[in-house]
């Protein structure tokens, strides 16, 4: 009985010395959770703000762009970081980034149905995304308004408003994320893009931006006379011969309000070898900034062919001089072969030469964890300054982008501390 006794105290004892082992095991390990996980919110912290100093690294960069009046790839804020391929390294932390002209993409709250049409697109995704950007309640036939958007399973409203980032496009009707971030292969299209194949084809989401804008100039800095409210000698003035300047007075005269320069030249009938000071003098309104227009500059191969009106030959013509520094002027277009009269009546209203607007891409590191994120700048009061930010919609970011996947130069801002 005794010996019974003693057995039971024993597996007593063994059971509580193994309970408190457990116990304790399952305590360290909780605890080593919470502070693995602890230390992933602060590097993750430590990621986010080396993101950032990687954008005000570049704001301190692009201070100089309004003191010239076109901008071009080869400028030094084109080429600052290496195109992502340069580490910034701020002690412990560091950053990566690429500076991009958002007047180099199609801006999806100024893009005409025409302009739509040259890319690879469903009637049902062009129907829908002016449906949703437009005011009224009636959709296009293939587009969509609230009666569809209140019928899914998880209802909303369209938005009938600007849009305010690419990634908005994922809920129009007709968007998907393969549609959205893969080339759309299944739609023949009369317009290739680039060279080769369909595989080659840019996804949508690298032709579209939302926020581009450039200053109403030319070259020379002087503001484009408006079309709708200048006198012939104004425009003679500017160096537009008598006969011309008449010309182009008696055609808006006919018109009435003039939205459009190329429609201007072609109801006054002016050719080509006469339209160049035009091109570099007029515009048609009087603000002082004009969204939408593409920077032929620094605009990419596939987003200069899904101009209206726009040639290959002339693409091609347009990218060899950005390799040299671009156009100063409008009318150096004028010189390109096939740069006939029909391209420019159609496809001068989309051009411009300068922005007002880029597109920051940045990646934090801190240990393992990163932060990517964008940020668009624009000028206020004379310098540039953060309009929004981001976060991409996408993982694999840097590959997205079109960065290598590790950086080839490293460069210390600042020591490490420890």
């Amino acid at each position: 009985m005794r010996r019974t006794r003693r057995g039971a105290s024993l597996v007593l004892t063994l059971f509580v010395v193994t309970s408190l082992t457990a116990v304790l095991a399952i305590t360290a390990a909780t605890q080593r959770t919470q502070f693995l996980a602890r230390s992933n919110r602060m590097e993750g912290a430590r990621a986010r703000l080396a993101a950032e100093a990687g954008v005000e690294y570049a704001l301190a960069n692009l201070t100089t762009v309004l003191d010239t009046n076109t901008a071009s790839k080869l400028d030094d804020w084109a080429n600052l970081g290496q195109l992502g391929d340069e580490e910034f390294a701020i002690g412990n932390e560091s950053f990566r980034f690429q500076i991009l002209d958002d007047s180099g993409f199609i801006n999806l709250n100024t893009v005409t149905e025409d302009h739509l049409r040259r890319l690879p697109m469903t009637n049902e995704q062009i129907d829908s995304l002016l449906d949703w950007r437009e005011t009224g309640q009636t959709p296009r036939a293939e587009g969509a308004k609230d009666e569809y958007y209140n019928g899914l399973a998880n209802p909303y409203n369209a938005k009938l408003g600007r849009f305010d980032s690419v990634e908005e496009l994922l809920l129009v009707r007709g968007f998907s994320p393969l549609a959205l971030l893969e080339p759309q292969t299944d739609i023949v299209s009369t317009t290739p893009l680039v060279s080769g194949d369909a595989t080659l084809q840019p996804a949508l989401i690298d032709l579209f931006g939302v926020d581009s804008s450039s200053r109403n100039i030319n070259g020379a800095g002087e503001t484009r006379l408006n079309v709708n409210t200048i006198q012939v000698q104004q425009m003679v003035q500017r160096g537009i011969d008598q006969a011309t300047a008449t010309a182009l007075f008696q055609a808006r005269q006919r018109l009435g309000n003039v939205t459009s320069l190329g429609r201007l030249l072609r109801e006054a009938n002016i050719p080509t070898m006469q339209a160049g000071p035009i091109l570099d003098n007029l515009g048609t309104v009087a603000s002082t900034n004009v969204e939408g227009k593409i920077n032929v500059n620094t605009a990419s191969e596939a987003v200069l062919n899904s101009i209206p009106g726009m040639t290959n030959d002339v693409t091609q013509a347009i990218l060899a001089r950005q390799d040299s520094g671009g156009f100063q002027e409008l009318s150096e277009l004028l010189t390109l072969p096939g740069f006939s009269d029909q391209v420019v009546y159609d496809a001068v209203d989309a051009m411009t030469l300068n922005t007002q607007t880029f597109l920051v891409r940045v990646i934090g590191r801190a240990g393992r964890s990163v932060y990517p994120f964008e940020a668009i700048v624009g000028y206020r009061d004379n310098r540039p300054v953060v309009l929004k930010t981001r976060r991409p919609a996408f993982g694999q970011v840097a590959q997205r982008w079109g960065w290598n996947p590790e950086p080839a130069t490293r460069t210390v801002l600042l020591e490490s501390q420890r």
